[in-house]
């Protein structure tokens, strides 16, 4: 396979590599912010994950390479994380966990579902 260059070796080392997951829109460090101003990076965080499960994974045909389709990435109808899984993940407390997705859902971003936990 041809590999291509873009005349910088940093740049073309970083091209190599596969890079999956969260995506932060630059804006989120504007919008989501403290009452001080400064960005709530871990509400930043939290929805940056949220928003990796709920984007789409693109189904193909096999033969035509076509979409045909898209998928969800999660089992249930939607996506089910406790306190204590966004805790472990990101390496805080669930009382910061608790209140940054607290603040997401006031400024209307998130909506928090309660149900019984599907494993």
């Amino acid at each position: 396979m041809k590999r291509f260059s873009s005349g910088n070796a940093a740049v073309d080392v970083v091209g190599t590599i596969n890079i999956t997951g969260n995506v932060t829109p630059n804006n989120w460090y504007k919008r989501i912010v403290r009452e001080n101003g400064k960005p709530n990076l871990l509400a930043i965080a939290l929805l940056s994950d949220i928003v990796f499960w709920y984007r789409p994974i693109e189904v193909r045909d096999e033969t035509s390479g076509n979409t045909i389709g898209w998928k969800k990435k999660f089992r249930g109808k939607m996506l089910q994380k406790s306190y204590q899984d966004y805790a472990e993940f990101f390496g805080e407390s669930k009382r910061s966990i608790k209140a940054a997705l607290d603040y997401l859902e006031g400024i209307g971003v998130i909506k928090k579902v309660f149900m019984d936990y599907v494993t």
